[in-house]
């Protein structure tokens, strides 16, 4: 028998399985999105909450009162999977899906620290249970760099500037709450 994986727990005790949670969120982010970054939108969603298949975490769900941190994990597979600014991307957008998008830091940050940097190096319970039932697409990184230069040329400062600017957008954008809780 498969264990089930618990994403959200409504007051009726009806289960969402973080599988269920993920996909939707996933077809909910390519529906919304561009078509150039549909694919991007869809892998996103898709590992917001891998960290949520930490054994800590399911504890949490069935009433153990500890804090868990579980975006992180998401963050640390897409910028181990997709190269660049792809994964970069991806990353800031994860691991701020609870707490806003995080300040990038530095390479030198801690552990500690609340920076991008500094929660990409944070210790996590094994997740890899998230292999076995969500698989990331493959996204064609060409395309997906061309769409984000197009307007920019080889200015690299004014990339560095869209990209802070677009995420700032999507993070004030972003301010509704969902109808499951967690």
């Amino acid at each position: 028998m498969n264990k089930i994986y618990k994403a959200h727990v409504k007051d009726d005790n009806e289960v969402q399985t973080v599988k269920e949670h993920s996909e939707n969120t996933a077809s909910l982010c390519r529906e919304f999105a561009i078509d150039t970054l549909k694919d991007v939108m869809y892998a996103t969603g898709l590992m917001h909450d891998c960290g949520k298949y930490q054994k800590s975490f399911q504890e949490r769900i069935d009433g153990k009162n500890i804090r868990v941190e579980h975006s992180g994990c998401g963050a640390v597979e897409v910028r181990d999977f997709y190269p660049d600014a792809l994964g970069w991307m991806m990353a800031y957008c994860i691991a701020g899906h609870h707490s806003g998008i995080p300040d990038g830091g530095y390479k030198n940050d801690q552990p500690d620290m609340a920076t991008l940097q500094g929660r990409l190096k944070r210790e996590f319970e094994d997740y890899s249970a998230y292999e076995n039932e969500l698989k990331l697409p493959k996204i064609d990184y060409n395309t997906f760099a061309k769409f984000l230069m197009r307007d920019c040329g080889k200015n690299v400062e004014l990339f560095i500037d869209k990209f802070a600017l677009w995420l700032n957008e999507q993070s004030e954008a972003n301010t509704s709450r969902p109808a499951w809780g967690v």
